[in-house]
This record gives C-alpha cells, sequence and structure tokens, in this order.
C-alpha cells in the first residue's frame, strides 16, 4: 500500500517527493532526537538509507501489553517528526514489527520505517502470531 501512496503523492507534489538526501539527513537527526525524547524506546544503530527509503530499527525496553501499545509507541515517536501528512503501515516480519511511513508536506516528504527490534520485538510478534492463529486466548 504504501508504494501505492508514495506514487500518488509523487503524482500530485512531483516526482522528487521523497527523493532529497540533505532533507533525509535532517529528518534522521531529528528521528534520533524524537527517540531519546520518548521512554520506552531507542534507536538500534545507525538510520539507514536505502535509495529513497529510510530505515530506523529501534529496540524495546519494556514488553508490548497489546497491537494499541505497540501503535501508541510507534505514532508517538512518529507524531514528533512528522510533517503536515502522515501514511503508516503495520507490517509483521520475522523478528520486526515494522510501520512503513509516508510524511511531509507539498514542498518534500520521507519516506521509511520503523522497526521494532529485539527480544521484546519478537516475544511480542509471537504471541500475536499465536493469537490469530487460534493457539492462545490473550490479546496481542
Amino acid at each position: 500500500m504504501l508504494a501505492e501512496i508514495v506514487a500518488r503523492l509523487r503524482q500530485t507534489f512531483g516526482d522528487q517527493w521523497g527523493k532529497d538526501r540533505a532533507l533525509d539527513l535532517e529528518f534522521a537527526e531529528q528521528m534520533a532526537e524524537a527517540l531519546g525524547d520518548v521512554d520506552g524506546i531507542h534507536l538500534a544503530g545507525l538510520p539507514e538509507r536505502d535509495d529513497d527509503h529510510l530505515m530506523f530499527r529501534c529496540w524495546i525496553d519494556e514488553p508490548l501489553g497489546d497491537l494499541i501499545a505497540a501503535d501508541q509507541l510507534a505514532l508517538s515517536v512518529l507524531a514528533i517528526v512528522c510533517g503536515e501528512l502522515l501514511f503508516t503501515e503495520r507490517r509483521f516480519e520475522a523478528n520486526e514489527l515494522v510501520y512503513d511511513f509516508a510524511t511531509g508536506s507539498a514542498d518534500g516528504g520521507h519516506i521509511g520505517a520503523l522497526a521494532f527490534v529485539g527480544p521484546r520485538a519478537a516475544e511480542f510478534i509471537e504471541r500475536f502470531r499465536r493469537r490469530i492463529a487460534g493457539t492462545t486466548t490473550h490479546q496481542a
């Protein structure tokens, strides 16, 4: 879905939307600062940039109680750095809970992902998968 949203944003705001490396560097610095301001999460390693996509892998300090708590944690970070618009999409990978995002304004934007990693994230993903499979009765 993110690719379709980015394509629409580029159709509306121009083909260079989300491709400015200098703006992405500033955004990465803002994201690192925001992660320092939010309790329970911190940057695990340096941000990565692949083509026009930024990746922020984040260590989760405490267990995530449920999907709402995970979403709130991700949005508490993104809300600090997002522009006039924000699209986010959650997906589960093997050991990462990933929030793909596109944010910015008509003047420029950023495309990336905030990924929860580490043992707390892996535990949460496993609980969620068991719940979906019907092998557990508690909320993930």
